[in-house]
């Protein structure tokens, strides 16, 4: 009888596994596009020196400190760091399987779980060399430690929302928007409350105080960028939006998950009821009706979800906002450190419903064949870009101590991370491509700017021939032609 009670958690399990198998298969890549050849890059330096460039960019250091710690004990490989990225998805799978189960449902367990593994979205962050997966989930589990705030109010729900808040913050500055709404929210709900006033006072007074010294830093990147950044558009309400599920999904699935959401909340707020009527001779949904309540009372899972909507909304408005008013700082990605916290909603939603189960199975299908075409294209192309980063690493690999490279990257993130270890030298203009008489070999691993007469005639001049080794090579996204200098 155990075994029969446990048997749709076991079938779960199995489904988490193969979740996280998907994901897991893809971190076996050694093609790093050109933020994840930062981090490769980044984490070679020493602490003071790592705190100091990140300074210099646009991110908090928490996910490179993490990230230099792991490599430095296993070693600084590709699979290495991807595997950081990928350590969230499987606590959030083995948190959803878990607790999620039992505090909210196996309906929002199994939305949080599917789409935090193969939504769009998540497809990219699971495995990307980037501090998204990480953010994404310290602020879940702020959310969360902000329900055990409303619903056991221990003082060690207190701390671990401060720690999971803080580091969330010091992973990504859209996560410490988003959990800047989690403190807003619980200092009006303790202040209209009269209760708990010194334990919000004393968080957020903490959180002050451990995050001003990087508070500083934001401000001066903050300023420093404005008109002065890479972002040249805006993105909308609408993208953002789409982002969070999958642009695949019609106005139809939009109405359905709207609905859910608003009779999930009218439900908790007991204006609607769902009650048994014996007497329906045609029973309604399983024989029980929606009846409209005299007596609204409020639950505590409807300040759970309204902070939950204010921050997914919040840091959207906050990004929108500031690019609209300052200079464009804000990117659709950025959304994903909140990704969670709206599939949870939407799960919490879906779990309220008479017939939830019924519910999620048609949307769960509905969604896993709109995600499926995403993670075939998302395989395959990565593997492409794999094979052909490889035959540049197999080229670069095999030159001599003294070979010289020849590159046209403005930008040296990428030569630093791809021809560490080798002499290069960057040449942006082909009339200043000199070929020096000093005995060493000279190999042209360039982008596609340049043709191979231009390159062949300008070598010609120097009475140096010219061998194509790689006609279709790239670095990340960038396309490589590969050439050998010949000394005639």
């Amino acid at each position: 009888m155990r075994i029969i009670k446990k048997f749709p958690r076991i079938i779960a399990a199995i489904y988490a596994i193969v979740l996280f198998y998907v994901n897991f298969i893809r971190i076996f890549d050694e093609a790093l596009w050109l933020d994840e050849a930062f981090t490769g890059n980044i984490i070679k330096q020493n602490i003071p020196g790592l705190l100091q460039t990140t300074a210099n960019d646009v991110h908090p250091p928490l996910y490179y400190l993490i990230t230099k710690a792991f490599c430095a004990v296993v070693g600084e490989h590709g699979w290495s760091l991807h595997l950081v990225s990928i350590v969230p998805l499987a606590v959030l799978l083995v948190f959803s399987l878990t607790v999620i189960w039992d505090k909210f449902g196996a309906e929002a367990a199994l939305i949080v779980m599917t789409f935090t593994s193969i939504s769009d979205a998540a497809l990219r962050f699971n495995v990307e060399i980037r501090m998204y997966s990480w953010a994404a989930m310290l602020v879940f589990f702020s959310y969360y430690c902000f329900y055990n705030i409303m619903i056991e109010n221990r003082i060690r729900d207190w701390l671990l929302f401060s720690v999971f808040s803080l580091a969330a913050a010091y992973t990504h500055y859209y996560a410490l928007i988003a959990v800047a709404f989690f403190y807003a929210f619980l200092f009006f709900r303790c202040v209209l409350k009269r209760k708990d006033i010194k334990r919000i006072l004393i968080i957020i007074l903490v959180a002050i105080v451990v995050y001003l010294p990087w508070l500083i830093v934001l401000i001066n990147s903050l300023t420093a960028r404005i008109n002065n950044y890479w972002i040249s558009e805006n993105s909308t309400f609408s993208d953002c939006f789409n982002f969070i599920v999958s642009y695949k999904f019609t106005l139809g699935i939009w109405l359905i998950m709207i609905t859910m959401l608003v009779i999930a909340i009218l439900y908790e707020v007991r204006i609607l009821q769902w009650e048994k009527d014996e007497d329906i001779s045609v029973p309604y949904i399983a024989g029980y009706h929606l009846l409209i309540s005299k007596k609204p009372e409020m639950s505590v899972l409807v300040p759970f979800i309204a902070a939950g909507l204010i921050s997914v909304v919040g840091t959207m408005a906050v990004g929108i906002g500031i690019s609209a008013l300052l200079s464009p700082f804000f990117v659709t990605r950025y959304i994903y450190v909140v990704c969670p916290v709206a599939w949870l909603v939407l799960g919490v939603a879906f779990s309220r419903m008479k017939l939830g189960h019924v519910w999620v199975a048609i949307f769960l299908v509905y969604s896993i064949v709109s995600f499926i075409p995403s993670y075939k294209a998302i395989y395959y192309e990565d593997l492409d870009i794999s094979n052909r980063t490889n035959m540049v690493r197999g080229i670069v690999a095999n030159m001599d101590e003294d070979d010289v490279i020849i590159t046209d990257f403005e930008d040296l993130t990428m030569p630093n991370y791809y021809f560490s270890g080798k002499k290069y030298e960057v040449v942006l203009d082909i009339n200043e491509l000199k070929i020096p008489d000093d005995g060493k070999n000279y190999w042209l691993l360039v982008g596609d700017a340049w043709s191979y007469d231009d390159i062949a005639g300008k070598l010609a001049e120097q009475g140096i021939g010219c061998e194509t080794i790689l006609d279709y090579g790239l670095l990340g996204h960038t396309k490589i032609l590969g050439y050998r200098c010949i000394r005639q």
